[in-house]
């Protein structure tokens, strides 16, 4: 089961590549006379590929995941929060794109768009049926041994959680940093004569996008945990000879 959602988000997550990528290729272009450049683009790209690698990998384990009770909880609470994160995130979307669907056209320029979203919620559908697949308890008939985790998945959810750690921490800091952030966007807001976002709109923002990070870090580092765990098999007895 846990391999069918892993290719489900591996289909959803690259076909809501395109747009990104390409965006993010312009952007990189028209700054490609500074020094950090190509730099910064290449490390986005890893970015960008990291969670692709990281289902392909998941997908093609062939082990039956043996998880703890404590990540068990862990991953149920992630699947809570996530899940309703994503069905405000739907609600959202079909809002925003209400007129699109009333004159939907091929040829509207908004096609694109809406199609890179679309996936984009169909592949955060898929990390919540991955945390309520790893939430369940094993079967009865299962082997109290965990088995070890592949190799190549071994390695992706480490890199994935090393990065996952560093992303957190610029989430939490762009927590924290909010007020000040307010601040500053209000008075930049009446220099130029616009309207600056209210406080809550930008620590909930803030929020949002934290513990939509951390959900999403769960899933590898759930699968991290379990691939640092050692099986210890109990050693054959010895009957004494007489």
């Amino acid at each position: 089961m846990i391999r069918k959602a892993a290719l489900l988000g591996l289909i959803t997550y690259l076909l809501s590549l395109p747009l990104p990528l390409w965006s993010m290729s312009q952007t990189i272009t028209q700054a490609s006379r500074s020094w950090w450049g190509i730099p910064f683009f290449l490390l986005l790209l890893f970015c960008s590929a990291l969670p692709a690698a990281f289902f392909f990998t998941l997908y093609q384990n062939q082990g039956t995941l043996h998880i703890p009770d404590r990540l068990r909880r862990l991953a149920r609470a992630s699947a809570v929060v996530f899940g309703i994160i994503t069905a405000m995130d739907l609600v959202r979307w079909l809002g925003s794109t209400g007129p699109y669907f009333q004159a939907m056209s091929w040829a509207d320029p908004r096609t694109t768009g809406v199609l890179s979203s679309f996936f984009i919620e169909l592949c955060n559908l898929a990390i919540v049926l991955l945390l309520i697949i790893l939430q369940r308890p094993p079967a009865d008939n299962e082997s109290e041994l965990v088995p070890p985790v592949s190799k190549p998945l071994r390695l992706v959810t480490t890199i994935a959680v090393y990065v996952g750690v560093l992303v957190l921490a610029f989430l939490l800091f762009r927590l924290l940093v909010a007020p000040y952030t307010y601040s500053v966007t209000r008075d930049y807001a009446l220099q130029i004569g616009r309207t600056a976002p209210s406080l809550g709109e930008m620590l909930g923002g803030a929020l949002r996008d934290l513990l939509y990070g951390a959900c999403i870090f769960t899933v590898p580092f759930i699968i991290y945990r379990i691939g640092i765990y050692k099986i210890v098999e109990p050693e054959p007895a010895v009957e004494d000879s007489i």
